[in-house]
């Protein structure tokens, strides 16, 4: 065996995308893997790659992702499409690629984070925090039911099916779907601010509107104007819209969102004028109205746990998490999704970070 590590030069994503498929079973175009790695807001992802030969055995890389703790910017590394060849997993070679190659990350980032949990049966978390990463928070799945059946169906992908679940999870998809339609503001309700598709949007506007708000948001993810284009404009995987909450030739708030092949509408991202409550209710509102509207099957929201400002605004309006089980999971075992690495000084009471599911890639 001749193991050769160095980072990506033109041509490897021929072998990343196999490797890719071998362990995800997704055929990624080309145009998708670049849009994700290459053409991001900063420039390249970094990607350190560790071959036998020709043979590509394993990948460590990390999405750059603009950072904002309390005002002040900084970059963070987001660990993503990390692999080993299933012949070579039991070789030890990973950990020590990812090792050596995260030392070799550090000159370019300023703090690192990862989200890890069952897929990998919880083997990435595993190897970050021998790193130093710590368990940080784990995510809420805030979801307002609109159809009973769809929520099942999704409920069910999660656990063994068999006879008792299937019942189980329809009474219990049927009881969340009632709670959730008390709080419906009526089939006929005007939408109070205007929509927008991505190319529409004036994202000058809503960096002016971000760089005057973003003392109030702690740590959370910097919205400059590059990192929406590329995040959300220039995305191949979804078409995304705005909701914006309009004064004057300004804004005081906005919302992003986009739905699924399942005609889930996901809400991405929302930042309101000084964290003003009424603002970001009178969002939320007119997303369930938009929803209803479109025949929508349900709407997800994706915050850290520690996310109160938000989350507690999304049950006023009628949302229920979905992993309100994993107290066991998440305190008990400390198995947490959201872990991060850092030495500088920032803050780890998950109270006073913002992150929304604008921090994730994006694709499907």
């Amino acid at each position: 065996m001749k193991l050769i590590e160095r980072e990506y030069k033109s041509g490897d994503e021929v072998e990343i995308n196999k490797l890719y498929k071998i362990m995800t079973g997704i055929n990624r175009t080309k145009e998708k893997w670049e849009w994700e790695w290459l053409k991001t807001w900063d420039g390249k992802g970094a990607i350190y790659l560790l071959f036998d030969k020709n043979q590509l055995i394993a990948q460590y890389s990390l999405i750059p992702t603009p950072f904002c703790i309390f005002g002040k910017n900084f970059i963070a590394g987001k660990t993503e499409n990390c692999m080993c060849h299933p012949k070579f997993q039991k070789q030890k070679l990973y950990f020590p690629h990812e090792k050596k190659s995260f030392e070799k990350a550090k000159e370019r980032f300023d703090l690192f984070f990862t989200t890890a949990g069952g897929v990998s049966k919880w083997a990435a978390a595993a190897v970050r925090k021998k790193l130093g990463y710590v368990s940080f928070d784990s995510w809420a799945v805030n979801y307002f039911c609109l159809n009973p059946s769809a929520l099942a169906k999704q409920l069910l992908s999660q656990i063994e099916i068999n006879n008792f679940n299937r019942i189980f999870v329809s009474l219990i998809s049927v009881c969340i779907c009632a709670y959730c339609k008390f709080w419906l503001p009526g089939k006929n309700k005007n939408l109070v601010h205007s929509i927008l598709d991505e190319k529409k949007v004036d994202l000058d506007l809503l960096e002016t509107f971000w760089v005057q708000n973003k003392k109030y948001y702690g740590v959370t993810i910097d919205r400059s104007r590059k990192y929406l284009d590329w995040r959300i404009v220039q995305n191949p995987h979804f078409n995304y819209k705005f909701i914006l909450s309009n004064i004057s030739s300004s804004i005081n708030g906005y919302l992003i969102f986009h739905s699924d092949r399942e005609k889930l509408l996901h809400i991405d991202d929302v930042v309101v004028e000084q964290k003003n409550p009424v603002i970001l209710k009178s969002l939320i509102k007119d997303t369930i109205a938009y929803a209803i509207q479109n025949n929508m099957q349900g709407i997800v929201c994706r915050a850290l746990k520690g996310n109160s400002f938000l989350r507690k605004q999304l049950y006023h309006q009628g949302f229920v998490d979905l992993r309100w089980y994993a107290y066991y999971q998440d305190v008990i075992k400390n198995k947490k999704q959201f872990l991060v690495y850092t030495d500088k000084e920032i803050t780890m009471d998950p109270k006073q970070w913002y992150i929304t599911n604008l921090i994730t890639e994006g694709r499907e």
